[in-house]
């Protein structure tokens, strides 16, 4: 909020104006809430155009519906995953299950960010090799050995968290 010439001009901040172009203040003339909109410069903006304002909300209508049939799809394959659970389970039958689930997401994952995190640094380790010997930059075989050490060198820590997170998630009953 500040002050101007003697009137309250707040900065406009609604998500509706995201894509009005020079709205930055809106005047606060009175408490009824019909002030006017100003630009940077509190110089006074006529209304927008209808057409251009209904294309604006036509947009966002749009993404909102998409982002709706997104979570519905996501929660009817939840939906499909409880179906597949026999009804007579017990409560640790079910956490395990449901325990297992989740390591296999999280094991799908981390292999997906190994892989790309591979292919970068075999990406990188070329160029580089090729811009010092002043070669054009293309895929070489001894790079995939280079990723493969790596990749080794990754997969040994991991193992080992594994088993800490076992042994963390292990229950003793006395």
């Amino acid at each position: 909020m500040t002050k101007y010439k003697g009137q309250l001009y707040l900065l406009v901040t609604d998500q509706g104006f995201l894509t009005e172009e020079k709205v930055v203040w809106e005047s606060l003339h009175n408490v009824d809430g019909d002030g006017n909109f100003c630009d940077s410069e509190f110089h006074l903006r006529p209304p927008s155009d209808p057409e251009t304002v209904y294309k604006g909300q036509q947009d966002q209508i749009d993404q909102d519906y998409l982002m709706a049939l997104s979570l519905q799809q996501e929660q009817q394959s939840q939906e499909m995953n409880w179906e597949q659970i026999p009804e007579g389970i017990s409560d640790l039958e079910l956490a395990k299950k449901l325990q297992e689930e989740e390591d296999r997401r999280a094991s799908q994952y981390y292999q997906e960010q190994e892989q790309a995190a591979a292919a970068a640094a075999a990406a990188t380790t070329t160029a580089n090799t090729q811009a010092q010997l002043g070669q054009p930059a293309q895929a070489s075989p001894s790079s995939g050995r280079q990723s493969g050490n790596s990749e080794r060198k990754r997969k040994e820590p991991r193992e080992k968290d594994k088993e800490k997170e076992k042994e963390k998630n292990s229950c003793v009953i006395l």
